[in-house]
């Protein structure tokens, strides 16, 4: 009769144990296999490092043309609502813009399912209407201070976003 497949097993590892031509043959095939495993671990971490590196470029890709724009929209759509008055018209454009460029602003440096990123575009608002007040509360004409000041404060309105998302992260 034919053995079990455990009985041959059982006897195999007892003829290696005790006969060491057999010892070396199993210790040669188990070398074997610990470099395929090594070879096959050292090939997922070269795709997980190339997929680490696609996230890095695609976040940055996100930052530099969804982030960086709406910023910019958000922070000059501020400064025009309130520059406005009271008609009634461009009012509707401009809080148009405004809601876009926010809900793009989450797009680009947070997560739009997590509701505390909506802080990084109320920085930007509160940015653009303490700007606007500081200026028009200076006695410089509005159109003045918009041609020649918001340089200076225009990189706020890029650097405060990503310091509330930090801030918020750390939560």
């Amino acid at each position: 009769m034919k053995k079990l497949k455990t009985e041959q097993r059982v006897e195999n590892s007892f003829d290696a144990f005790f006969d060491e031509s057999l010892l070396n043959e199993s210790l040669l095939n188990e070398s074997r296999l610990t470099k395929f495993n090594e070879n096959y671990i050292l090939d997922k971490e070269k795709t997980a490092s190339s997929i680490i590196k696609f996230d890095v470029v695609i976040t940055i890709l996100k930052q530099v043309f969804v982030f960086f724009p709406s910023a910019l929209y958000l922070f000059f759509g501020t400064m025009a609502f309130l520059m406005v008055g009271y008609i009634t018209a461009n009012r509707f454009f401009i809080l148009s813009v405004i809601l876009i460029s926010s809900i793009t602003m989450i797009f680009g440096i947070g997560n739009i399912k997590k509701p505390k990123h909506l802080l990084i575009p109320l920085s930007v608002i509160a940015l653009g209407i303490t700007t606007f007040f500081a200026f028009s509360m200076s006695g410089i004409r509005t159109h003045i201070w918009a041609q020649n000041y918001v340089g200076y404060v225009l990189p706020l309105a890029l650097i405060v976003p990503i310091l509330v998302k930090s801030w918020i992260d750390k939560d």
